[in-house]
């Protein structure tokens, strides 16, 4: 009763809002009124038949019988919609007459010959699909609310939600129906109740305000407008309206229930982008592709609402086609409902069939750019561009799931408006790359109810099926690297065509000799074993170096920092072939390379540190640079400065220098002299570190023993000891005096022989010039055989290559924490190279 009398209220708030209506336009002859709509011109209606409702007119009209058969065969709670229709409210609607609904029968793909073939659910679709529960002049059918109330913004709409609801639209479909992937085949025997979707139905239109505000040109809509039946398109003129490609002919019918609008023709409801794709005819392999991310789930929600208003639907369940994306990431369980222990390895970037697949929904919509079955065909030949894919897997079905979504995703687009033909050449992949898209490229266009599909005889490349990482996403045996790769964000920076890139990458079947640099600070090196596991992670069989297994690394922090540090020094930017021995990786290592092409060798440190060398078997020229397959992990240093000084004799004098020198504080409390090693209290390394290096890279000059004692000799410095013995007023002095002079051999940048050449290029030391406040400089000269410095006295040193104490890779490693043996992650690290060097560096 309750909602009786609230529908008696409105219905008569609406008759005296449109009796006043009424009066205003008969007033000033500014309102509309129903007219005959084949007498359609410029002028708005006259309010003649001001009593009439949306069905009292069509009816009289006499040229809308079938629009009307539908209308009164469509039930609303248990009585005809003809009702709905003629009693006052608000509904917006859009039809089309009689002699449309002919031509439609003589010629369409639906088999629909006369109205009879309609099945009730056809006729749903047609009545509701065209319909807007509320009252629209066309001047404010593509506007948006405004703000708090102030002023509509004109052109914004471009989608309005229309009366069609989610359960007008339940399917039941045959398993021949049903994709052909193991998620459905379940269902394959028996069949199933489906939904498309479970959101609600939008209707896309295109009017004067909305395509001036948003830039959508008379060529756009030629190309968006263009079909398989018009492959001209459609010609826009201003004062145009189109519900999708449909043309308004008669504009703003006014009855006293809301407006009528009338279609130049008769169209079934548009599908969305996702059931477009599976009903095309062109459209068979893309779809295909794109139902290897979609599964059944279960709608509980919407199978109770329709067991209410369909009795024999109690024992029988509802569920909806939904894609992988990020907000779907988990396949279904047995029940149809999401399993949070099975999340998909890969995912689309929107779901092709949901209405709310982009946002914003009303303002914007979704774009697919569709390759045709005989573009794909072509590009998936001996001469197409997907060659590198025919080669790796020889069938499209082969192609794993994580690298198709690539494929697909690179066609995918959020943003109709950012998409139209006159922007094309703006469209861009995630590295800022432009597809190169071409209106030509487009054969006809599909308008979808969320959103618009371009058919297109090309296929866009995505990058990276390009560049360096090509190989890694392809190969049966790198997904150790291309797990690493992905997890850890590399892909994006390996994608760039901004740089060109030396990609070192171990295989799977030798991801299996790296030294736990943790393991070495604790006297009981490790060596470990990295492997791919079912469940898409990466773990690590440990092993001493007998070879006897010792345990698993599972704890997934540990194994990414882990490959972070190999990731980062696998990568180089530039050309390792381009004639250099020595090259920086990103991560700050550096690479030995000897010789050039399959074959060449590679060293980082710590493969010449277990005697071996890493081969290349394999090297794949990309666009943005090489791709070099290894027999073994490039390993960096595990030899610190600090024990790479101790192990040698010949640095004896030097070392024992910067081992002892120390601070000393004086009884008015200035600190002079410092630390050159430490152990830190937070970070614990494998040995005592260089207490100024940060995180980079570094040259460390160390003078032969005669060169030290000579320098000695000549009272350059003293010796912690001899500084002992001084009265204490000299200590201090002394003290910085040796400090600052040990400080002037540690510079900033590691400069090998045989690496980058430089020609008395500068370079920052340790040491600070205290009247300037700068760092104190050495100039360097170096080529593939030599390297010279020039110290700011003007002496000259010179790195001795006849002993092969030269080029020593070095690491200084800091751990997670202050104990070796709590410690379980790298915090950061410094590499350095060293040199012995002839004579001292004196800045005095």
């Amino acid at each position: 009763m309750k909602l009786k009398h609230n529908k008696t209220i409105k219905d008569n708030i609406m008759k005296t809002i449109f009796f006043y209506v009424f009066l205003f336009s008969w007033a000033s002859y500014f309102f509309l009124a129903c007219e005959d709509p084949y007498s359609y011109n410029d002028k708005e209606p006259s309010r003649d038949l001001l009593g009439e409702s949306i069905y009292d007119y069509l009816e009289q009209n006499g040229h809308f019988t079938y629009y009307l058969r539908i209308v009164d065969s469509v039930q609303d709670a248990g009585t005809s919609y003809a009702e709905v229709l003629r009693r006052t409210g608000t509904k917006t609607v859009f039809v089309a007459n009689d002699s449309a609904y002919e031509a439609f029968f003589a010629n369409n793909s639906y088999g629909i010959h006369s109205f009879n073939d309609f099945t009730v659910a056809q006729k749903r679709a047609i009545l509701f699909s065209g319909m807007l529960d509320d009252a629209y002049l066309m001047e404010m059918l593509g506007s948006t609310p405004g703000i708090s109330g102030s002023s509509p913004n004109k052109g914004q709409a471009l989608r309005r939600f229309t009366s069609w609801q989610v359960l007008d639209n339940v399917q039941f479909e045959t398993g021949d129906q049903l994709p052909n992937t193991p998620l459905w085949a379940p269902y394959k025997n028996s069949g199933m109740y489906l939904l498309s979707d479970n959101s609600q139905w939008t209707m896309v239109h295109f009017i004067e305000a909305e395509m001036l505000t948003q830039n959508i040109t008379p060529e756009d809509f030629t190309y968006i407008t263009k079909t398989m039946d018009n492959p001209a398109g459609m010609q826009w003129n201003m004062n145009d309206a189109y519900i999708f490609s449909s043309k308004i002919i008669q504009k703003d019918i006014t009855c006293k229930n809301g407006y009528i609008n009338v279609l130049d023709r008769f169209q079934m409801p548009p599908d969305n982008m996702g059931e477009s794709m599976r009903k095309g005819s062109d459209t068979k392999l893309f779809n295909h592709f794109f139902e290897r991310y979609c599964a059944p789930y279960y709608d509980q929600t919407n199978t109770m609402n329709y067991r209410k208003i369909n009795p024999d639907f109690i024992d029988k369940n509802l569920y909806v086609k939904r894609f992988f994306t990020a907000s779907n990431i988990y396949y279904p369980d047995a029940n149809g409902n999401p399993d949070p222990n099975r999340e998909v390895p890969a995912m689309l970037k929107f779901d092709p069939q949901n209405n709310f697949a982009t946002s914003p929904i009303q303002s914007d919509m979704a774009v697919i750019f569709v390759p045709t079955d005989d573009a794909l065909n072509q590009y998936f030949s001996d001469a197409g561009s997907g060659k590198i894919l025919k080669e790796r897997y020889g069938y499209w079905d082969s192609i794993p799931d994580d690298v198709m979504s690539v494929f697909l995703n690179n066609h995918m687009w959020n943003s109709f408006l950012l998409t139209t033909p006159s922007r094309f050449e703006t469209i861009q992949n995630q590295m800022g790359i432009p597809l190169g898209i071409k209106p030509e490229d487009v054969v006809y266009t599909t308008i979808c109810s969320n959103g618009v599909i371009y058919h297109v005889n090309k296929v866009y490349t995505p990058s990276d099926y390009s560049s360096v990482m090509a190989p890694v996403i392809f190969g049966a045996n790198t997904k150790i690297m291309y797990w690493a790769v992905k997890n850890l964000s590399f892909d994006l920076y390996l994608l760039s065509i901004e740089n060109k890139f030396s990609f070192i990458v171990p295989t799977d079947d030798v991801f299996n000799n790296y030294i736990y640099p943790i393991s070495v600070g604790q006297s009981s090196p490790e060596r470990w074993k990295f492997f791919f596991t079912a469940s898409n992670t990466v773990q690590a069989i440990r092993y001493n170096m007998t070879g006897d297994s010792i345990g698993v690394v599972t704890n997934q922090a540990i194994i990414s920092n882990v490959l972070l540090d190999i990731v980062d020094n696998h990568i180089v930017v530039g050309d390792i072939e381009d004639g250099k021995t020595y090259y920086q990786t990103k991560g700050g290592a550096t690479v030995k390379v000897t010789g050039s092409g399959v074959g060449m060798t590679l060293d980082e440190g710590g493969n010449s540190e277990q005697n071996e060398t890493v081969d290349v078997v394999s090297i794949y020229n990309q666009e943005n640079g090489k791709t070099y397959l290894t027999d073994k992990i490039v390993q960096t240093p595990t030899q610190s400065v600090y024990s790479t000084l101790s192990s040698h004799d010949e640095f004896s004098e030097f070392f024992a220098l910067c081992r002892d020198v120390h601070p000393i504080t004086t009884i008015d409390k200035i600190t002079y002299g410092g630390y050159v090693f430490v152990n830190l209290a937070s970070n614990i390394g494998i040995t005592p570190n260089v207490s100024f290096f940060n995180t980079y890279n570094y040259t460390v000059y160390v003078p032969t023993n005669a060169a030290m004692e000579k320098a000695h000799d000549a009272g350059r410095y003293k010796t912690p000891d001899e500084i002992d013995q001084l009265d204490v007023e000299q200590q201090g002095p002394a003290m910085q005096e040796l400090y600052e002079f040990l400080r002037y051999h540690f510079q900033d940048n590691s400069v090998y022989i045989g690496g980058n050449s430089y020609s008395n290029v500068w370079f920052e030391t340790a040491t600070m010039n205290n009247d300037t406040e700068k760092f104190r400089k050495v100039y360097v000269t170096n080529d593939a055989n030599s390297l010279s410095v020039l110290t700011e006295n003007g002496t000259t040193a010179h790195v001795i290559t006849n002993g092969g104490l030269y080029n020593f890779m070095t690491r200084d490693y800091l751990f997670n924490t202050g104990l070796i043996n709590s410690s379980t992650q790298i915090a950061t690290s410094s590499f350095a190279v060293i040199h012995q060097i002839d004579a001292v560096l004196d800045f005095k």
